[in-house]
């Protein structure tokens, strides 16, 4: 969240990750944003405005520090979650054909009235 009265800096952090990032998105890409037609939406003068623009210089000024973001371990990473995913619904389907016949043999031992 951000603090009431935040700076530019603070609004360009925000925008990064989790809520923010949807601010990020309405206002364009980090590479060439702020969107000058999302822009115009807002009073010329209203720090609104130029804390919006500050925050995408900040985050371009921080890019030119540290350097650009890893886009290429991003995708991989996305790829690897996706694997995962899949695996993981795998051994939990696995799991659930067990846990029935597991159930099936369990139930093969019990009573007529119910008792096991």
């Amino acid at each position: 969240m951000l603090p009431f009265d935040f700076t530019a800096k603070q609004l360009a952090a925000f925008m990064l990750g989790g809520a923010g990032s949807l601010v990020a998105d309405f206002y364009g890409d980090w590479e060439n944003g702020p969107d000058p037609a999302i822009l115009r939406q807002l009073d010329p003068d209203s720090i609104a405005r130029k804390a919006v623009i500050q925050a995408f210089a900040a985050y371009r000024e921080a890019e030119g520090i540290v350097g650009a973001p890893p886009l290429a371990l991003d995708a991989e990473a996305g790829l690897l979650r996706k694997e995962h995913r899949k695996a993981k619904d795998a051994a939990y389907a696995q799991f659930d054909v067990g846990a029935q016949q597991a159930c099936k043999r369990m139930a093969r031992y019990q009573e007529p009235d119910g008792d096991v």
